[in-house]
Protein backbone atom coordinates (compact mmCIF):
# COMPACT_ATOMS: atom_id res chain seq x y z
CA UNK A 1 0.00 0.00 0.00
CA UNK A 2 2.67 2.65 0.80
CA UNK A 3 4.69 1.73 -2.37
CA UNK A 4 1.64 2.84 -4.32
CA UNK A 5 0.70 5.77 -2.22
CA UNK A 6 4.68 6.88 -2.90
CA UNK A 7 3.89 6.32 -6.42
CA UNK A 8 1.31 9.11 -6.52
CA UNK A 9 3.60 11.91 -5.92
CA UNK A 10 2.15 13.56 -8.76
CA UNK A 11 -0.24 15.74 -7.55
CA UNK A 12 -2.13 14.61 -10.77
CA UNK A 13 -1.95 10.82 -10.52
CA UNK A 14 -2.92 11.83 -6.56
CA UNK A 15 -6.66 12.44 -7.96
CA UNK A 16 -7.13 8.52 -8.73
CA UNK A 17 -5.91 7.47 -5.37
CA UNK A 18 -8.67 9.90 -3.61
CA UNK A 19 -11.16 7.07 -3.75
CA UNK A 20 -8.97 5.23 -1.67
CA UNK A 21 -9.25 7.73 1.50
CA UNK A 22 -12.25 6.32 2.65
CA UNK A 23 -11.61 2.44 2.40
CA UNK A 24 -8.31 3.67 4.69
CA UNK A 25 -10.27 5.52 6.92
CA UNK A 26 -12.57 2.72 7.45
CA UNK A 27 -10.10 -0.11 7.93
CA UNK A 28 -8.26 2.49 10.72
CA UNK A 29 -11.68 3.10 12.34
CA UNK A 30 -12.49 -0.24 12.43
CA UNK A 31 -9.21 -1.22 14.09
CA UNK A 32 -8.47 1.09 16.58
CA UNK A 33 -11.95 0.95 18.58
CA UNK A 34 -11.92 0.73 22.18
CA UNK A 35 -11.17 -3.37 22.46
CA UNK A 36 -7.66 -2.45 20.90
CA UNK A 37 -4.72 -3.52 23.46
CA UNK A 38 -1.47 -2.33 23.51
CA UNK A 39 0.96 -4.24 20.97
CA UNK A 40 2.58 -3.07 17.66
CA UNK A 41 0.42 -4.10 14.28
CA UNK A 42 2.09 -4.33 11.43
CA UNK A 43 -1.52 -4.02 9.14
CA UNK A 44 -2.43 -0.53 10.99
CA UNK A 45 1.45 0.48 10.66
CA UNK A 46 1.17 0.39 6.83
CA UNK A 47 -2.74 1.32 6.93
CA UNK A 48 -1.99 4.30 8.59
CA UNK A 49 1.31 5.21 7.06
CA UNK A 50 -0.38 4.98 3.54
CA UNK A 51 -3.26 7.17 4.58
CA UNK A 52 -0.86 9.95 6.51
CA UNK A 53 1.46 9.66 3.31
CA UNK A 54 -1.52 10.69 1.18
CA UNK A 55 -2.85 13.78 3.46
CA UNK A 56 0.32 14.57 3.01
CA UNK A 57 0.34 14.85 -0.52
CA UNK A 58 -2.47 16.07 -1.16
CA UNK A 59 -3.83 20.02 -1.99
CA UNK A 60 -6.11 22.34 -0.84
CA UNK A 61 -8.01 21.06 -4.11
CA UNK A 62 -7.83 17.81 -3.82
CA UNK A 63 -9.14 17.77 -0.46
CA UNK A 64 -12.10 19.48 -1.05
CA UNK A 65 -12.92 17.14 -4.04
CA UNK A 66 -12.61 14.47 -1.75
CA UNK A 67 -15.31 16.51 0.76
CA UNK A 68 -17.66 16.67 -2.26
CA UNK A 69 -17.10 13.14 -3.68
CA UNK A 70 -20.51 11.08 -3.59
CA UNK A 71 -22.14 13.21 -1.68
CA UNK A 72 -25.50 11.33 -2.35
CA UNK A 73 -23.94 8.91 0.11
CA UNK A 74 -22.31 11.08 2.60
CA UNK A 75 -22.09 15.30 3.40
CA UNK A 76 -19.20 17.02 3.55
CA UNK A 77 -19.43 17.39 6.88
CA UNK A 78 -20.28 13.71 7.82
CA UNK A 79 -16.96 13.01 5.54
CA UNK A 80 -15.14 15.59 7.40
CA UNK A 81 -16.03 14.28 10.90
CA UNK A 82 -15.04 10.29 9.60
CA UNK A 83 -11.80 11.41 9.25
CA UNK A 84 -11.30 13.53 12.24
CA UNK A 85 -12.33 10.51 14.15
CA UNK A 86 -10.07 8.76 12.02
CA UNK A 87 -7.08 10.89 13.21
CA UNK A 88 -8.53 11.40 16.46
CA UNK A 89 -8.02 7.13 16.78
CA UNK A 90 -4.37 7.73 15.50
CA UNK A 91 -3.68 10.35 17.72
CA UNK A 92 -5.09 8.54 20.89
CA UNK A 93 -3.48 4.82 20.20
CA UNK A 94 -0.57 6.79 18.75
CA UNK A 95 2.27 4.79 20.76
CA UNK A 96 0.56 1.16 19.44
CA UNK A 97 0.67 2.72 15.97
CA UNK A 98 3.83 4.10 15.68
CA UNK A 99 6.04 3.32 18.82
CA UNK A 100 7.88 6.13 20.85
CA UNK A 101 11.40 5.72 19.42
CA UNK A 102 9.98 6.00 16.02
CA UNK A 103 10.40 10.16 16.33
CA UNK A 104 10.61 11.27 13.12
CA UNK A 105 7.46 9.03 12.26
CA UNK A 106 5.35 10.70 15.14
CA UNK A 107 6.24 14.27 14.20
CA UNK A 108 5.40 13.59 10.49
CA UNK A 109 2.68 12.34 12.30
CA UNK A 110 1.77 15.65 13.76
CA UNK A 111 2.57 17.72 11.23
CA UNK A 112 -0.09 15.81 8.82
CA UNK A 113 -2.85 16.21 11.49
CA UNK A 114 -1.99 19.15 11.82
CA UNK A 115 -2.62 19.92 8.28
CA UNK A 116 -5.99 18.34 8.50
CA UNK A 117 -7.13 20.56 10.74
CA UNK A 118 -6.29 23.62 9.10
CA UNK A 119 -8.13 22.08 6.56
CA UNK A 120 -11.41 21.19 8.66
CA UNK A 121 -10.99 25.04 10.17
CA UNK A 122 -11.48 26.52 6.85
CA UNK A 123 -15.15 25.03 6.79
CA UNK A 124 -15.99 25.23 10.54
CA UNK A 125 -15.62 29.03 10.43
CA UNK A 126 -16.81 29.51 7.28
CA UNK A 127 -18.94 27.49 5.58
CA UNK A 128 -20.77 24.78 8.39
CA UNK A 129 -23.28 26.05 11.38
CA UNK A 130 -21.72 24.71 14.55
CA UNK A 131 -25.09 25.38 16.80
CA UNK A 132 -27.35 23.20 14.62
CA UNK A 133 -24.68 20.72 13.96
CA UNK A 134 -24.66 20.42 17.71
CA UNK A 135 -27.53 20.27 18.26
CA UNK A 136 -28.37 17.77 15.60
CA UNK A 137 -25.90 15.02 16.57
CA UNK A 138 -24.82 13.43 19.72
CA UNK A 139 -22.19 15.61 21.62
CA UNK A 140 -19.22 12.67 21.10
CA UNK A 141 -20.08 12.54 17.26
CA UNK A 142 -19.88 16.21 17.05
CA UNK A 143 -17.49 17.68 14.52
CA UNK A 144 -16.79 20.41 16.97
CA UNK A 145 -15.69 17.94 19.62
CA UNK A 146 -13.73 15.90 17.62
CA UNK A 147 -11.71 18.68 16.33
CA UNK A 148 -11.44 20.49 19.99
CA UNK A 149 -10.48 17.12 21.01
CA UNK A 150 -7.36 16.46 18.61
CA UNK A 151 -6.49 19.48 19.10
CA UNK A 152 -6.19 19.88 22.70
CA UNK A 153 -4.19 16.02 22.55
CA UNK A 154 -1.15 18.33 20.13
CA UNK A 155 -1.29 20.76 22.62
CA UNK A 156 -0.52 17.99 25.55
CA UNK A 157 2.51 15.92 23.59
CA UNK A 158 5.57 15.41 25.50
CA UNK A 159 7.02 14.94 21.92
CA UNK A 160 6.33 18.52 20.44
CA UNK A 161 7.54 20.23 24.10
CA UNK A 162 10.47 22.29 23.93
CA UNK A 163 10.37 22.79 27.64
CA UNK A 164 11.83 19.96 28.88
CA UNK A 165 14.69 17.35 28.07
CA UNK A 166 16.07 20.05 26.00
CA UNK A 167 19.58 18.93 26.78
CA UNK A 168 18.63 15.40 27.40
CA UNK A 169 17.46 14.58 24.03
CA UNK A 170 18.36 17.08 21.32
CA UNK A 171 17.53 14.56 18.86
CA UNK A 172 14.04 15.30 19.22
CA UNK A 173 14.81 19.02 19.71
CA UNK A 174 16.20 18.86 16.05
CA UNK A 175 13.30 16.73 14.62
CA UNK A 176 11.31 19.40 15.98
CA UNK A 177 12.77 22.42 14.40
CA UNK A 178 13.23 20.79 11.30
CA UNK A 179 9.15 20.53 10.45
CA UNK A 180 7.69 22.01 7.88
CA UNK A 181 6.09 24.69 9.79
CA UNK A 182 8.91 26.18 11.36
CA UNK A 183 7.83 27.06 14.64
CA UNK A 184 6.52 24.81 17.77
CA UNK A 185 3.49 23.59 16.53
CA UNK A 186 1.80 23.65 19.21
CA UNK A 187 1.40 27.18 18.96
CA UNK A 188 0.08 26.93 15.45
CA UNK A 189 -2.65 24.67 16.90
CA UNK A 190 -3.23 27.29 19.48
CA UNK A 191 -4.01 29.84 16.80
CA UNK A 192 -6.27 27.78 14.75
CA UNK A 193 -8.18 27.42 18.61
CA UNK A 194 -8.36 30.20 19.13
CA UNK A 195 -9.74 31.25 15.53
CA UNK A 196 -12.68 28.69 15.81
CA UNK A 197 -13.49 29.71 19.30
CA UNK A 198 -13.93 32.65 18.06
CA UNK A 199 -16.15 32.23 15.31
CA UNK A 200 -18.64 30.24 17.89
CA UNK A 201 -21.82 31.55 20.13
CA UNK A 202 -22.34 31.00 23.89
CA UNK A 203 -24.48 27.92 22.93
CA UNK A 204 -21.98 25.93 20.64
CA UNK A 205 -19.26 26.93 23.42
CA UNK A 206 -21.55 25.32 26.30
CA UNK A 207 -22.05 22.22 24.01
CA UNK A 208 -18.76 21.83 23.98
CA UNK A 209 -17.80 22.26 27.75
CA UNK A 210 -18.65 18.50 28.67
CA UNK A 211 -15.15 17.65 26.88
CA UNK A 212 -13.21 20.57 26.61
CA UNK A 213 -12.93 21.37 30.69
CA UNK A 214 -11.17 18.73 31.73
CA UNK A 215 -8.74 19.31 28.69
CA UNK A 216 -8.55 22.96 29.36
CA UNK A 217 -7.21 22.28 33.07
CA UNK A 218 -4.79 20.02 32.02
CA UNK A 219 -3.21 22.44 30.22
CA UNK A 220 -3.52 25.46 32.23
CA UNK A 221 -0.49 24.95 33.76
CA UNK A 222 1.41 24.59 30.76
CA UNK A 223 5.12 26.30 31.01
CA UNK A 224 4.46 27.73 26.97
CA UNK A 225 3.31 30.65 27.93
CA UNK A 226 0.69 30.71 24.92
CA UNK A 227 -1.20 27.43 25.54
CA UNK A 228 -1.40 28.53 29.26
CA UNK A 229 -2.53 32.01 28.06
CA UNK A 230 -5.15 30.18 26.01
CA UNK A 231 -6.44 28.05 28.45
CA UNK A 232 -7.50 30.37 31.16
CA UNK A 233 -9.30 32.29 28.51
CA UNK A 234 -11.12 29.43 27.28
CA UNK A 235 -11.89 28.83 31.06
CA UNK A 236 -13.30 31.85 31.86
CA UNK A 237 -15.00 32.82 28.58
CA UNK A 238 -17.25 29.34 29.37
CA UNK A 239 -17.58 30.66 32.80
CA UNK A 240 -19.01 33.75 31.10
CA UNK A 241 -20.82 32.06 28.33
CA UNK A 242 -22.49 29.98 30.96
CA UNK A 243 -23.50 32.72 33.15
CA UNK A 244 -24.79 35.11 30.74
CA UNK A 245 -27.38 31.96 29.13
CA UNK A 246 -28.35 30.66 32.72
CA UNK A 247 -27.03 33.45 35.58
CA UNK A 248 -25.16 30.21 37.05
CA UNK A 249 -21.85 28.39 36.81
CA UNK A 250 -23.45 25.21 37.24
CA UNK A 251 -22.26 23.17 34.09
CA UNK A 252 -18.92 24.58 34.03
CA UNK A 253 -18.25 24.03 38.19
CA UNK A 254 -19.76 20.19 38.22
CA UNK A 255 -17.18 19.60 34.93
CA UNK A 256 -14.39 21.35 37.00
CA UNK A 257 -14.98 19.00 40.04
CA UNK A 258 -15.20 15.92 37.98
CA UNK A 259 -12.29 17.42 35.99
CA UNK A 260 -9.58 17.69 38.94
CA UNK A 261 -10.56 14.80 40.25
CA UNK A 262 -9.61 12.74 37.60
CA UNK A 263 -6.72 14.91 36.56
CA UNK A 264 -5.48 14.44 40.65
CA UNK A 265 -6.05 10.52 40.19
CA UNK A 266 -4.36 9.82 37.21
CA UNK A 267 -1.26 11.78 38.27
CA UNK A 268 -1.57 9.64 41.61
CA UNK A 269 -1.47 6.63 39.58
CA UNK A 270 1.21 7.85 37.29
CA UNK A 271 3.46 8.93 40.64
CA UNK A 272 2.53 5.04 41.62
CA UNK A 273 3.77 3.32 38.82
CA UNK A 274 7.43 4.81 38.71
Amino acid sequence: MIKVVQEANDKQAMNEFIPLLSSLINQINTSLDVTHHEFYDEKIVDTASALLTMLYLMSDAQFSSYLMSNLKECSKKERMLQILQCVQRLTTWNSVVFPHIWLVVQVFQTEVTVKLLEWCNVYMVGEFLPAKEAEDENSSNSLWDVFYDVSMKIIMMDLLSYEDDVVENPTRIAILNSNNYQMDLRVHVVSLLEQNWSTLNNTSKLLLADSMVQNILSNIGSKNAEISTMCKDLYFDLLKCEYMETDDFAKVRDHTISSVHSIVTEQHQNNNSR
